[in-house]
């Protein structure tokens, strides 16, 4: 009789749902609970996929041109998804046309000034390659620049001691600001009245000004030399025909910039003025002294006389100096840009980055020139703004807290003027100094009492937010910039941040955290994360805080799996990938993470180890291996093991849990076609299918091949490639359409600019297994490599052909260089003609093709996952919502054949049904090595491996797969995750050890032990655990409420079963894995950055630490009476961890590189 579900009739799931699938419970509720759209009160108004489909095609097509393309290419996109031809990425056919997400992208509007090392700018004008100031005062390159259309309101921000400038910015934007407890990056929308925001300034160290100035380079005159000093000679004809030589005065050619040139220019600036021939000073007759110290510098640094000019009988009180000199009129003229009207003139850029020595003789000169000096206060008035601002940023770099102020217009000049104040008295008294020519005199940014206004923060000057509003809402263009290295800059003399945030920026307590907080956004989205630690420093390197030293790397896996596993919740799909390079010092630590009894919690997360040919190599030939660490705080730490200590762990652990991965870089990086301009793989997606650019985003859909296949199990059985091709075109232009579609809904800015940057797609494969018995293929032959070799190799071209067509009809991606791309080792391999194409036109897209776990959206579409065999002929599934109960469940292709074939069991099946575990590993090696030769990405495959195969084995198909070219390989064991259902044979296995009586062992009179203390959100916790000579005994939890209270009551009573159950043989690991991540209402870090989340969470970190410190203690044993398990084989032991779904609480099957639920159809990799 033929194997089918029974579907009983209900009235919870819509008619048409169950009538479209079958009945196929797991399949409807995959649609139902991942893929059909919602209302925004969450309810569900798709009822079959037909409706899904239409909406993503009406949604992906409206970024075509125009209204004729949209039409055309909704009705090809139709049917390229109809009856899972092509299957969309999940956040695709769940995100395209939702009523929700509001961009992310923070700018600024055209005019906003940004310090550049030209100067102030505006945003609008600013290039890439141009330098701008950061928050750690100094000048970094623009790496991109930004631009969009918005109508939405902007916030509008005044700061005081900055002039009442408004700032404008999107609510988003997010300014280094202080809250009277910590500084942090906070959002425009979020800044108030309450809040000081970090003033921008360059660092005294950042100098790159010239020592001395050739006047050469200021006159365009042709010049004669003589001894030092330059000329002019010019001819004429005088009287009767005599010609003569007319010489100019001698000026010294090299000026050099010292005060002396500080002092004078501070002086030009406030009194001076140029004429064709000459240069002069106005002051009051009072400052003769100041007359006769502009005659002596001009007659040092110029070797020019200067005079004096006060006639007794002259109305008013002024006198001048004059310096009769065309070639110092020119020089000076030529200093200031060729404008030198005092309303107009402004300092050269580089005199902004000169010495401190230089910058305060000239503040001193313009100050003694134009500035008021009282007991109090020192004040400047310029009918200037523009130099106003050059001078305060000067101030600031000094350490000199100044104030703006702006003045009306002025009644003479008709131009508005400007205010310089300084009342504060550590900065009068060091203005004076200077006025005084005590140029050694230091300044540096302190608190002063009664400034309310303004705060120092570790040196750095913050001000307080004086106003905050918001402006109507008009259609507007706003403009933002992403800088290398420091990701911020100045604006408005505000600090801001740019639109890049690099996971894990730094080896920093910082960067750390900042990784955090844009992870969560990111998954709080439904997005995923990759990201590789060799950034951090290896444990027991220095710090500088009160740990003295570095918990390393690793230590800080627990808390990105937790931000992941958190944020991951309630529907929101996180995932995240961290991989660490197997050259560093810590990755002993790495490969043991989750066999830690205190950080076997880092379970949301897959990990994988970037392993190099040099390893390989080292490995191969039983040689030492150089683990290496470097950075400019700590300096270089190297440390020699033998490469084989590390290969050991790392098969061990592959063998026990299919953990870590492993990823052959210097294969992915030689084989990459993005390793130029910005776009260098640093990391992989969470499934390790899509290496990745800092911030690379993922844009996948998948060609189901079962579906193109004419005549299936005939003899006649062959590629329908007529349709297959249309499908492949059609995919690359789909996906090229999402990256245009998706532009505005990343969660983070930095992964819009990376995907438009690169527009890297993913053209991915999935129903191969399926395909293969289709055409009377067995996977595990000759044949069938054969075939598959050609299957790909035309695939890829077709794929490249249309990206080339793309190319021409919208444009190259924007980072794309010729040049670079065709140095490519994949790229060298294509067709001829196809490398012909790419010269000609371009690509569209920087990489193309991948092979994705495809978990979930097999399951909608019913076919084998990826390009893996069938994992299993039939399982057996928990039913709960159909029906109810437990029942057998075949593969939908196994149903297919035999109500085709008239087939009644299941056994009669021919050869080609080759499940998973069935073929031998090497042959699912060669062909997922078959495969990679035509994909420029990657491929998310796992190798099925039998319950009783070595781990010498797994060591010899990892060498295979890296011979092979494989970019990555994953092994899975049968049996190696206690209760995870893996095939219908495995689970009749499984048989539960009898339970014999317990009896706690008696306490004796005299324990030894430790006491801990925990930080934990009810307070300090004293954790006291003794142990007998049969090891850890009791617990007793002290600290919280008096005795007799509930709180106190509540802890008694956890130590008195914990001890209850040590003493009855429970060993302390299972107490860890009960107790470790119970959730309170707040999280604590402790001292050496260990996250406790709740007071149980600290008594199993607690044990943990207990059991790791004494050398002498051992693991309590199981007590006799108790039937010991047996261990595992190999003299291994695998780990013992229960996988159950996070959806509905059935349990996980591990296929195709994820665990996929077979009840729910849950994916941890969508």
């Amino acid at each position: 009789m033929v194997q089918e579900i029974s579907t009983p009739k209900t009235t919870a799931i819509a008619p048409e749902t169950v009538e479209f699938f079958g009945g196929d419970e797991l399949r409807i509720r995959c649609f139902l609970d991942k893929y059909a759209l919602r209302d925004l009160s969450g309810r569900i108004i798709e009822k079959t996929p037909l409706e899904m489909w239409a909406r993503v095609a009406r949604e992906i097509a409206s970024v075509e041109t125009d209204s004729k393309k949209r039409r055309e290419w909704e009705k090809k996109f139709s049917w390229l998804l109809e009856d899972f031809r092509f299957i969309p990425g999940g956040r695709i056919m769940f995100g395209a046309g939702q009523p929700r997400r509001a961009t992310l992208l923070n700018c600024f509007p055209a005019g906003t000034q940004v310090w550049t090392r030209q100067g102030p700018k505006p945003i609008e004008q600013i290039e890439v390659g141009e330098e701008v100031l950061t928050h750690r005062n100094r000048f970094r390159p623009v790496t991109h620049t930004m631009s969009r259309q918005i109508e939405e309101p902007l916030r509008s921000l005044k700061l005081w001691y900055l002039g009442d400038q408004t700032i404008y910015t999107t609510k988003e934007h997010r300014f280094l600001a202080y809250d009277g407890t910590r500084v942090e990056w906070v959002t425009a929308q979020e800044l108030t009245p309450s809040h000081y925001v970090r003033v921008g300034r360059l660092a005294p160290t950042e100098t790159d000004a010239p020592r001395e100035l050739d006047l050469a380079d200021y006159v365009e005159e042709r010049l004669l030399e003589e001894d030092e000093s330059v000329y002019t000679a010019t001819a004429y004809i005088g009287g009767n025909g005599a010609v003569g030589v007319k010489e100019s005065k001698r000026v010294r050619r090299q000026i050099a910039v010292d005060e002396r040139f500080g002092l004078w220019l501070g002086f030009f600036v406030a009194e001076g003025g140029v004429t064709d021939t000459s240069v002069y000073f106005t002051l009051s007759k009072d400052e003769r002294p100041y007359a006769e110290a502009i005659c002596e510098l001009t007659r040092q640094l110029f070797g020019l006389e200067a005079s004096i000019q006060e006639r007794a009988d002259q109305p008013g009180r002024w006198l001048r100096v004059y310096v009769h000199s065309k070639l110092l009129a020119q020089f000076v003229r030529s200093f200031f840009g060729g404008v030198v009207r005092a309303h107009e003139k402004e300092l050269p850029a580089w005199f902004l980055t000169a010495p401190p020595i230089v910058q305060k003789a000239f503040i001193a000169g313009l100050f003694l020139g134009d500035g008021v000096v009282q007991d109090d206060s020192v004040k400047l008035f310029l009918a200037n703004p523009s130099l106003v601002r050059q001078v305060f940023f000067i101030l600031l770099r000094l350490g000199i807290v100044a104030s703006l102020r702006w003045e009306g217009i002025l009644k003479y000049t008709r131009h508005r003027g400007m205010w310089v104040h300084i009342g504060t008295q550590r900065y009068v008294e060091a203005l004076k100094a200077w006025l005084e020519g005590d140029w050694d005199y230091e300044s540096s940014f302190t608190e002063a009492p009664q400034k309310y206004f303004y705060k120092v923060v570790d040196g750095e000057l913050f001000v307080k937010v004086k106003e905050c509003g918001w402006t109507t809402s008009r259609p507007i263009t706003v403009y933002d910039l992403s800088v290398a290295e420091d990701h911020s800059f100045v604006a408005e003399f505000a600090v801001a941040h740019n639109c890049y945030v690099i996971p894990i920026k730094e080896d920093s307590i910082e960067g750390i955290f900042e990784w955090c907080k844009e992870a969560a956004r990111t998954y709080s989205l439904g997005g995923g994360v990759g990201t590789d630690i060799s950034i951090l420093r290896p444990k027991g390197s220095p710090v500088n805080n009160s740990a003295i030293y570095s918990s390393g790397s690793v230590s800080f896996m627990e808390l990105f799996s937790t931000t992941t596993g958190t944020i991951g919740q309630s529907g929101r799909r996180g995932a995240l990938m961290i991989t660490i390079s197997v050259d560093h010092p810590d990755v002993f630590d790495f490969i043991e993470i989750k066999n830690d009894p205190e950080r076997r919690k880092v379970q949301y997360a897959n990990i994988s180890v970037r392993v190099t040919d040099e390893f390989m190599r080292a490995v191969e030939r039983d040689e030492d291996f150089v683990l290496r660490y470097e950075n400019e705080r700590i300096g270089r730490f190297e440390k020699r093991v033998r490469a084989r200590e590390i290969w050991e762990k790392l098969v061990k652990n592959a063998w026990a849990s299919a953990e870590p991965g492993v990823i052959f870089w210097d294969t992915v990086k030689r084989e990459s076609t993005t390793e130029y301009n910005g776009m260098e793989v640093i990391t992989t997606n969470p499934c390790s299918e899509i290496p990745l650019e800092a911030y690379g985003a993922c844009c996948l859909g998948n060609i189901n091949l079962s579906k193109f296949v004419l005549d299936s199990f005939a003899p006649t059985a062959r590629i329908d490639w007529a349709n297959l091709e249309k499908a492949l075109r059609y995919a690359v232009r789909f996906l090229d359409d999402v990256l245009d579609y998706n532009a505005d809904k990343h969660p983070l800015p930095a992964q819009r600019e990376a995907s438009l940057r690169s527009r890297r797609i993913g053209v991915g494969f999935t129903g191969f297994g399926d395909m293969l018995i289709k055409l009377g293929l067995k996977y595990d032959t000759e044949e069938a490599i054969e075939f598959t070799d050609k299957l790909f190799e035309r695939i890829k071209h077709i794929v490249y052909d249309e990206s080339t067509e793309l190319a021409v009809e919208k444009g190259t991606f924007p980072a794309f260089d010729l040049e670079k791309h065709l140095r490519s080792a994949f790229i060298k391999r294509l067709d001829t003609s196809v490398i012909e194409k790419i010269k000609k036109n371009g690509l569209r897209n920087a990489a193309l093709l991948t092979v994705p776990p495809v978990g979930s959206g097999s399951v909608l579409a019913g076919c084998s996952s990826g390009i893996e065999p069938i994992f299993s002929l039939s399982y057996v599934r928990k039913s709960k919502s159909l029906s109810k109960g437990e029942f057998e469940v075949s593969h939908p292709l196994v149903r297919e054949y035999m109500e085709k074939m008239g087939l009644s069991n299941i056994n009669q099946l021919p050869t080609t049904f080759v499940t998973a575990h069935e073929i031998e590993p090497i042959m699912r090696v060669r062909m997922q090595a078959t495969i990679q030769k035509h994909i420029d990405h990657a491929i998310s495959s796992t190798v099925n491996l039998a319950k009783d195969v070595s781990p010498e084995t797994i060591g010899d198909i990892y060498f295979e797969a890296w011979k092979a070219g494989c970019k990555g390989i994953t092994v899975y064991r049968e049996g190696s995750r206690e209760g995870i259902l893996v095939t219908k044979e495995a689970a009749k296995e499984a048989e539960k050890p009898a339970r014999a009586t317990l009896v706690p062992r008696p306490r004796p009179r005299v324990v030894k032990g430790k006491t801990y203390r925990m930080k934990t959100e009810l307070g300090t916790v004293f954790i006291t655990i003794n142990e007998d000579d049969e090891g850890i005994f009791e617990v007793f939890v002290q600290g919280l409420g008096k005795s007799g209270t509930s709180t106190a009551a509540f802890t008694e009573a956890i130590g008195r079963l914990i001890s209850l159950a040590l003493r009855s043989g429970v060993k302390p690991s299972a107490i860890i894995d009960q107790l470790g991540l119970i959730r309170g209402s707040r999280p604590v870090v402790q001292e050496d950055g260990t996250v406790v989340f709740s007071v149980p969470d600290a008594i199993a970190k607690a044990i943990a630490e207990y059991l790791r410190g004494g050398e002498q203690l051992t693991l309590l044993e199981e007590v006799k009476s108790r039937p010991v398990p047996p261990g595992g084989s190999n003299g291994y032991d695998a780990k013992r961890d229960v996988e159950l779904c996070p959806s509905c609480g059935g349990v996980l099957i591990f296929s195709n590189g994820c665990y996929i639920c077979s009840d729910c159809g849950f994916s941890e990799c969508d």
